[in-house]
Formats: structure tokens, sequence, C-alpha cells
């Protein structure tokens, strides 16, 4: 199932007292109005990520808070810190000249139009340039607004003195600095400017050495709040096809492509400003994440160590590089740059948030919830926090609670995907289909209704909702969603060929199958390509290495198998592997085979079969890992204490089909006389097959061993999790695809050492 972080961008209403507004987190200091969230706004830092914020508003808010002036800086610097760029910041206040503000004793500082342009690093660039003594409190703090607009609210009295005629706007306007009760109230509209400083030198000056046009910036401004992205992209690479030398314009590019999930674009652009060596702190984080958003974890790392030693203090850049570490396995490493931050910002809920990820990822789910609970105590109601609480949950068998933090975080965050994923995802694990269906469906209707394509994580996660219930009419629709996945394998020709989607073909036509995802699902679908000869002429499967031999053996006479396609070789279409099914509107009726489709080499198979030592025994293989990720492993694999007991069993000659892992305690059932090993000598899939041919019965936990076992008729019993894939669909104790197969599942609250035992029952049971 698909899951991810937080994603998109939240709106806040600071300070909103009984005032709620729908589709915001409503946040303020007295519990009293029953806010989202429950926050002193003076205590900084604010429990929100850096560039999270598209939207706030402060409605008779700030003049009630910074009486100090260094408490006041610093709720406008973690304002700053909080947007992202282009944010909108509404702020109302009392105009300082009026009774209003003076007599509310809890108004602690007036707010001026002038006061808020002191944060704007052009204006303060400006000053500099005449020697003007204005205070550059945007330069000194390292921040950026840009004042968009400013109204005044006139007092009664003065509105009908103007609408009678007897006072001009202008003798208004000095009126307003000379006397009491002229104006009411005073709004602004600050614009959040990101990278800080990125509009300096704009009128003529120069910026990075390249002078800078505004029409762009006004434009694409313009394009982005009519929710034109392709409008505002458009702006963004004409401008940086003019001048191509203008890094800030190409930033800014790269940072609109990112936003819109162009991430090899991005990627490319944001390189092309470090490289010329113009890049600050943000460039280089950004740099990092959308390296690490692409699966280039190393390059992610060189990045976010670049920007830790240009600001060693940077707690973002700090925390992105120690994520990076955990993600390509250097524990202690993160684990040591986690400490460090712990012991630097105690109080900051990011960093412990972000050490809770690492726990995650390394199946530590008691430690993980241990620090999201400091994490949430540092900021209640934060929806990353409770998203990563339910996630810690779930995969901990706490159902219940994980659908009441993915809950909780929809509250914070109303409408956010992916945890409208989560939820739904919940609700199916608690068995409440109807509900998560209803969630499914009009997160997807929504999607529609905008015009965009629906989104990775929402169709792969209902298309598997689906087919887990053997929908398959819908369910092969929505699976092809995965291929919007960083992951997925893309095959070059793809962006040339048209994808066959089992529309009738011209006569003589010509189809290329490409593999992706694991080596499961090719052995899984490759039988559907028996069914194209009466559609295509020729057919050829592009295939891994270590599938070559097997697939080609047993596919032979109905197509060509290579691991590389040939640079001149013609096709009329292409179509990956796992779309096959689309293509022919497989239903569950059509998934099993008529016969065993995977062959073996027979003089193979017998070199083999004089490998395992002889006796009467029964041969059983066995397989209690799929090397998935750590994080998945306790719902995956078999503990190795539930393998020993079924090594126990009598009468059984046990063969490993354990590829990779456990090496040490192989080698002791080995030494011992209780597990023959041989998958030292398996090379390739073909080998593997030609061991499992010998064999009287496989027994293996959802890997690709299943798969061959199954494609080549053995007996196989597959033990699953009590929610596995999809593709063994729900309740079901034999498999469509493999008529040879039986299952064993979990049940409710069941351990493995109990689904081992009920195994090992029923090889008794046979003799």
């Amino acid at each position: 199932m698909a899951e991810s972080s937080v994603v998109g961008k939240l709106k806040l209403n600071l300070g909103c007292g009984n005032r709620k507004i729908e589709g915001f987190l409503n946040v303020d200091s007295q519990p009293g109005c029953q806010p989202d969230m429950v926050l002193d706004l003076e205590a900084t830092p604010w429990p929100w990520a850096d560039d999270s914020v598209d939207e706030v508003q402060l409605i008779h808010v700030l003049e009630h808070l910074g009486q100090a002036p260094a408490v006041y800086l610093g709720i406008m610097r973690e304002l700053w810190r909080v947007c992202c760029d282009g944010a909108h910041v509404h702020i109302m206040v009392p105009h300082p000249r009026c009774d209003e503000y003076l007599n509310d004793p809890t108004h602690v500082r007036p707010v001026t139009e002038a006061g808020l342009e002191m944060f704007s690093q052009r204006l303060n660039a400006e000053w500099d340039a005449i020697g003007a003594a204005n205070t550059p409190l945007g330069k000194y703090l390292g921040i950026d607004f840009e004042v968009d607009s400013s109204t005044l609210d006139l007092k009664p009295r003065w509105r009908e003195k103007l609408q009678r005629g007897e006072v001009t706007e202008q003798e208004l306007r000095l009126a307003g600095d000379q006397q009491f009760n002229v104006f009411a109230q005073l709004t602004v509209e600050l614009c959040a400017i990101k990278p800080a400083g990125r509009l300096v030198g704009r009128s003529g000056s120069s910026s990075g050495g390249v002078a800078s046009d505004t029409a762009w910036g006004e434009q694409v401004n313009a394009a982005l709040a009519e929710g034109n992205g392709a409008q505002a992209m458009a702006v963004m690479a004409a401008a940086v096809a003019a001048a191509p030398g203008d890094f800030e314009a190409r930033a800014h590019l790269a940072t609109l492509q990112h936003a819109l999930g162009m991430l090899e674009p991005a990627l490319e652009n944001f390189q092309k400003v470090a490289d010329a060596g113009v890049g600050g702190v943000e460039l280089f984080n950004n740099l990092g994440v959308v390296a690490q958003e692409l699966g280039r974890v190393d390059e992610a790392i060189a990045a976010y160590e670049r920007a830790v030693a240009l600001d060693p203090g940077n707690v973002t850049a700090r925390g992105n590089l120690a994520e990076a570490l955990g993600l390509v396995g250097r524990i202690k490493d993160a684990v040591a740059a986690y400490a460090t931050l712990l012991q630097e910002k105690p109080g900051n809920a990011e960093v412990h948030l972000g050490i809770a990820k690492l726990f995650i990822s390394q199946g530590w789910f008691a430690d993980a919830l241990a620090s999201l609970e400091t994490a949430a105590s540092i900021a209640p109601g934060n929806p990353e926090i409770l998203n990563q609480k339910g996630i810690a949950c779930r995969e901990a068998g706490r159902h219940e609670e994980a659908l009441t933090s993915f809950e909780a975080a929809l509250q914070a965050a109303p409408g956010n995907l992916s945890l409208l994923v989560n939820r739904a995802n919940a609700l199916a694990r608690l068995g409440r289909n109807t509900e998560a269906e209803a969630l499914f469906r009009a997160a997807v209707a929504e999607i529609t209704e905008s015009g965009e394509p629906c989104p990775y994580e929402l169709g792969f996660s209902f298309a598997c909702f689906l087919l887990k219930q053997g929908r398959t009419d819908e369910g092969w629709s929505f699976y092809e969603s995965r291929r919007q996945a960083v992951a997925i394998q893309h095959h070059p020709l793809e962006a040339t060929l048209p994808q066959w989607r089992g529309e009738a073909v011209p006569a003589g036509a010509a189809l290329l199958v490409t593999a992706e995802q694991g080596f499961g699902d090719s052995l899984q679908f490759v039988r559907l390509i028996l069914a194209l000869a009466e559609t295509f002429s020729r057919v050829c499967l592009q295939t891994r290495p270590a599938l070559h031999k097997l697939l080609a053996r047993s596919l032979a006479g109905v197509c060509e198998v290579v691991e590389d396609v040939p640079a001149d070789a013609l096709f009329d279409f292409i179509c990956p592997i796992a779309s096959l099914p689309l293509a022919l509107r497989l239903s569950v009726g059509d998934w099993g085979m008529a016969a065993p489709y995977l062959k073996t080499d027979t003089m193979q198979s017998a070199l083999w079969g004089f490998r395992i030592p002889a006796g009467r025994q029964r041969k059983i293989g066995i397989c209690w890992s799929g090397g998935k990720s750590l994080r998945f492993k306790h719902r995956c694999d078999l503990p190795l204490a539930t393998v020993d007991t079924l090594l126990t069993t009598t009468d059984v000659r046990w063969v490993s089909l354990q590829k990779e892992g456990d090496a040490d305690w192989r080698r002791a059932q080995s030494q011992a006389g209780r597990l023959v090993d041989l998958m030292d000598m398996a090379t390739s899939f073909d080998e593997t097959a030609a061991l499992i041919a010998n064999l009287d019965l496989v027994i293996t936990v959802d890997t690709s061993v299943a798969h061959v076992a199954g494609g080549l008729g053995k007996p196989v019993w597959l033990l699953l999790a009590e929610d596995a894939d999809w593709r063994w669909l729900e309740g079901r104790d034999d498999s469509p695809w493999y008529p040879s197969m039986r299952i064993f599942r979990l049940r409710k609250e069941e351990v493995w050492p109990a689904l081992g035992a009920r195994v090992a029952a029923e090889l008794a049971a046979m003799n």
C-alpha cells in the first residue's frame, strides 16, 4: 500500500479566537475557544516545518504579541521560516491612533505599514544605497517580506465626511498623520520571498552579476494566484531561455518544477545554479531534497553536507542529512547526527520527528512512538507528527490507534491527500471497507474535477484496495497510477512508442513488453505473453539478467526474450509487463493457468537433484525472508525461532531456498545437518527453478520463490501476514494465480509462532 509523509501546504489562522476558518489550521493560545491547536505564538520555534505554509491569517493578533523587540522579531523570523516562497500573509490590526488600539491593555505593539516594510530586503538594499538610517530588519534577520498592498479603513464620521465631499483623500491622509480616530484599522498583505533577498537588485542593479527582469515574477505570481501552474512554468521557462545566466530565475524555475513534480528538470536546474557557485544553504538543501525524492540518496547527502558546511547551525539541513544517512544504511551516523541535534535543540519538535522516522525505517516502533510523544508534547496538533504516529501504530499492529492518529492529523490539515490515503488504508485494515471506499472515491472525484491526473499514492492505494477484493474492472485502471512512482522503471522507448492498452492493432504489428517492479511481478505476469500471439505477429520481452535464461526457455517459440533492446529494433507498441492485465481486461477468473508455464532444463534439474543428499524423506524447500526493508520485515518475514520450530519436523529433508540474509544461522543449521543449503551456488532464477523441480513441497513467505514454485506447478504453501498484498486477495486459502498453492494467513491478533505451529501440525498430518 502506498504511504507517504504529509505533502502539500498548510493554511494557518493564527490567534483565531472564536473566528474559525474552514480549510485552515485554527491556532490560539487559549483552549477555551476550542482551536484546532493550542499554541503560544511568542514561544518559538513554532512546530511547523520550513516552507510548509502558503497562507497565514493574522486578524487582530499581531498587536497583542512581542512587547519585547526580541520576541516580536522572533515571531517575524518564525513567520518567514514556515512560509513557502510566495506565501501570502494577511494582517489586520487596529490603527495605532484610534481608541480601539489605545484602550485595550493587551495591545502591546503598534503595527504600521512602514514598520512591516523594514522586513523587505529589496527596500533594505535601496536604503543602503542612499545611506538612509532606516533599520534594515530583513537583512539583519535574514528574512524577506514584500508589502503587496495595504488598506486603511476610515472611522464612520470621517467616512461620512468623505462621502459628502467635505474632505479629500489627501486631506484624510494628512489628518490621519496628525489626529486620532481618523482611521479604524489597517490591513496589510505581505508576500514571503525565498530565498531571502532574491528580489534585491531587480531595479537595474545586479543579482549574481546578471540583470533580472521583474516582469516574469509578476506574471508567475499572477498565474499561481489563479492556480495555473502550467502558465507559471511557461513564463519561467521563457525567462530562463532568454537569460540562461540569470541564476535567480533558474533557481525559481527549479523550485516551481519541484512543486509540480518535475523532479529531473528541477534537479538539473538546481545543479546548474550550484555549479555556477552562486548557491547558498537553501539552494543546496533544495538540491538534496530533490535528489532524495529521485532516490539518488548519495547525491542528496553530498548536497546536504555542502548546505551544513555553509551554515553549521541550520537545523533543517542537518536534519535532512541525518535522514538521508539513515536511508543508505548509515544508521550509526544518522543516530549520532540526531543525538547531536537533540542536545542542541531539545525543544525542537522537528528533530524528535526526524529521529522517529529513522526508528520507523528500522522497525523500532516502540522507540519511534516514544520520540513522537515527545514531539507531540512540544508541538501538539502537528499533522506530520500525528501522521507518523499513525504509521508507527499501524506497523505495531495497533490499528485503532493508527486510525485515531490519522483522523486527528486530518483535523489539523483538512483535505491533505496523503492523510486521506493513510486514513482510508487504516479503515480497510480494520475491515471497514465501505467507509474506506467512500473516502477513496471522494478523493478521486475531487482530483478528477480539477482536471489533474490521479496521483500515485491515491491511485495505487485505491487499486490495491479494489484488486484485493477481486474488482478488476476499475482495479487495473487505477493500477496504472504506479507508473507515476519515482522508483518505477521506465524504458526509454516509452517516450516514442504508444502504450498498447488492448485496442485492435494493424496486421503485422510488433510489441515490446518491458520489465518493471520486482522479480515476482515479472514471474507472475509473464504467463500473459502466451495470450498475445493472436494479436501481434512479433512479441519481444525485455527482462533482467537474473530471469533471462529461465524466461527465454519457458517462452521459446512464443516471443523473443532479451536483456537489452537493440537500438535498431523496430516496434509498433510498448507495454510494461504489469500493464498486460489491463490490456487483456483480466478478470479474477482469468488469473489461473492451464498448465505450468515455467520450464526447467532437464539435465540441469538432474544435476541439482544429485546435490541433495539421497534418502526417503520428503524434500521440502523453505524460504523465510523476502528481502523487504527493515520497516516491513516484521509482517513479511518468518522469525528465525519459527523457522527453527519447523526444522524440527520429522521425516523431512529441509532444503534452503533463502538466497540472502541470516548467513551465520544458515551455516550453523547446515553444519548441524538440519538444513541443506545450496543457494550460494544458484546464480540465477533458472538454477533456483532447477533446484525447486526436485522438491516435493515449497514453504515460503511472499517472495519471488512463491512465483517460481507456482509457475512450475510445484505444491507451494504461502505464509502471509493478516494484511497481505493485493494479489493474494482477501480471506482465501487458495490462489487463482497458482492452482498448486495453499495459503496460510495470520489470523487476527495471531503471531508468527502460532502460524508456524499450524504449519508444523499440517506437515505432521501428512506423514
